[in-house]
Parts: structure tokens; sequence; C-alpha cells
């Protein structure tokens, strides 16, 4: 099951950006967020989401930049597209 990459404070100050898209902000970051939602989603099974890729493709600002990556109503980065392998 995904789980939050930020520290509670911080995503407490960002619920104010909830539904907008999110992208890494470095590569740590974006490693943080693929272990918690990627390495655990049936899109990414053979390492192969479209999503993924669209997102190191294209900047955060333009229309092609993935809406499934953005701020959740907890201020924690998330993947509505995510969908969890079967245990």
């Amino acid at each position: 099951m995904p789980h939050g990459i930020y520290p509670q404070d911080l995503a407490d100050d960002l619920t104010r950006e909830a539904g907008k898209k999110w992208r890494p902000s470095n590569g740590t970051e974006g490693d943080l967020f693929q272990q918690s939602y990627c390495e655990g989603c049936t899109k990414d099974v053979n390492g192969d989401c479209p999503i993924i890729a669209a997102t190191m493709a294209f900047d955060v600002d333009d229309a092609s930049y993935p809406s499934e990556w953005r701020y959740g109503e907890d201020g924690q980065p998330m993947c509505s597209a995510f969908v969890a392998i079967p245990v």
C-alpha cells in the first residue's frame, strides 16, 4: 500500500496544493515516490508504465504531463492511476 513520502509538517503545508500536478524536485524524491507507488502497482509490473515515462519527458506545466501524479488532499504526492498488485 502506498505511503506518504513527505514529513507530516511539510505535507500539512502542501494541502493547499491538493489536486495540482506534482513532479519530484530531485531524483531522490522521485525514487521515494516510485518505491511507494510504482513498485506496488499493476501498471508497472514490467517497468513499462507510460505515466512514469511521460513525467520524465514533459515539464509539469506541459499539457502532456500526466495528471495522475498530483498532490492528494493530505498534501502528499499520489498517483490516481495506482492499482495494487494482488498479494
